[in-house]
């Protein structure tokens, strides 16, 4: 029996499905970008939208029966945002430095015309960091929703 679109609601682990969409549109972003971004930038693009997936995970993979598994789950949950944080930062130091390709095309003289074109559109990268606000979204949601839980003890006895 399918729910109708209007009545549907969002996932509680949705934001791990999302995480693993942002992941790949990073990397995907990533294999864009011009050789010389080799290196600390790159990894370091591919390594927080890594952290985000990775921490998104351990929070869902972590049923929260006592006070302790709970903390841990809030942690990752924090620890997840805080990437995603760092991530919109990332992409915003690619959009205003616009890293270009550069290309070497015959002129309509014969004569060879060296041309520069963005290695991510404009449409692309607004996809992503689109794509990001909806994780760092569903995870402020599963953090506040983690945190009106009510609690359920030390679990030590």
């Amino acid at each position: 029996m399918s729910v109708p679109k209007s009545r549907r609601s969002t996932s509680p682990c949705e934001y791990v499905i999302r995480a693993g969409e942002v992941d790949r549109l990073v990397g995907q972003l990533a294999i864009k970008l011009p050789k010389r971004w080799d290196g600390n930038r790159k990894d370091a693009l591919l390594r927080t939208s890594d952290d985000i997936l990775r921490e998104s995970v351990s929070a869902n993979a972590i049923w929260a029966a006592t006070d302790v598994e709970r903390e841990a789950r809030l942690r990752h949950l924090t620890e997840a945002y805080c990437a995603c944080a760092v991530l919109q930062v990332r992409l915003d130091q690619i959009a205003n430095e616009r890293p270009v390709r550069r290309y070497d095309e015959p002129g309509n003289d014969g004569e060879t015309v060296h041309v520069e074109r963005r290695c991510v559109s404009d449409s692309y990268l607004e996809i992503v960091c689109m794509e990001v606000d909806k994780e760092q979204a569903l995870l402020k949601g599963a953090i506040k929703a983690e945190r009106a839980r009510p609690s359920h003890g030390t679990g030590l006895g």
